[in-house]
């Protein structure tokens, strides 16, 4: 970006090491069949994913995410999970017919081969944003929480662990990378964005646990969903009158 400082204009080239790499191991093996161009509207996020989100869902989330009739590119749960947190706390304003297709790496609003039939569609997307509200849900308490599928005793990869984390770090440089600018006046979410970013980093996963690296992760997200705004895309935060 031209003239600007990152800690205050940075658009999201200025995390350019959170999105390395991430077209390759978004969907790891994958099939590479593309999607049908049979096409269904955007979903109306505001009625969905009420329900309750309990680890079941979860779990039929994660291996719905591991069918191999996915496009290769496609997210997998922790490329998503780390995705829906940008969305969440970052002020990235992007339409859910923009958002919700590059989870299986689509630019326009064509159905994959994984969600022909409506109601396998219907079903992934009360999923996801199921998820979306559950992530939510952490960070709107007092204090913001944030409980990761890093830290899970499941494992829904056959792939390292450490390479978990740089698909969830991926996944939320894929977020950034979706939005063309980003104006940031606050410099503790610059730093937290960069922390996110390291997790990345193969010397930095090499000297930490994943426990560690979860940890990093977590206390950054927790940051900036202490400045954000509001829901992404479930909406605006509630007004809160703070007491004197």
């Amino acid at each position: 970006m031209p003239n600007q400082s990152s800690s205050q204009k940075a658009g999201p080239e200025a995390y350019r090491s959170i999105r390395t790499g991430g077209a390759r191991t978004l969907g790891g093996s994958r099939s590479s069949r593309s999607a049908k161009t049979n096409e269904i509207a955007a979903p109306q996020i505001a009625a969905l994913g009420h329900r309750p989100f309990t680890k079941r869902e979860l779990d039929a989330l994660a291996r719905y995410l591991q069918d191999p009739a996915w496009p290769v590119g496609s997210m997998n749960i922790y490329t998503l999970e780390g995705y829906l947190t940008a969305l969440l706390v970052m002020p990235l304003g992007l339409r859910t017919g923009i958002w919700m297709p590059a989870i299986w790496n689509e630019n326009g609003w064509n159905i994959p081969f994984a969600l022909q039939g409506r109601e396998q569609y219907d079903k992934f997307v009360e999923l996801v944003i199921g998820y979306m509200r559950s992530i939510d849900a952490g960070l709107t308490a007092s204090p913001a929480k944030f409980e990761s599928v890093l830290e899970s005793t499941t494992r829904w990869s056959s792939q390292p662990v450490s390479q978990s984390a740089t698909d969830w770090v991926q996944g939320f440089g894929k977020a950034l990378h979706l939005c063309s600018h980003l104006n940031l006046s606050d410099a503790n979410v610059t730093t937290a964005l960069h922390t996110i970013a390291a997790q990345a980093n193969e010397s930095v996963r090499a000297s930490k646990t994943i426990e560690k690296v979860s940890a990093s992760i977590r206390q950054a997200v927790c940051v900036l969903a202490k400045t954000r705004v509001s829901h992404g895309p479930l909406s605006e935060l509630p007004v809160v009158t703070k007491i004197k």
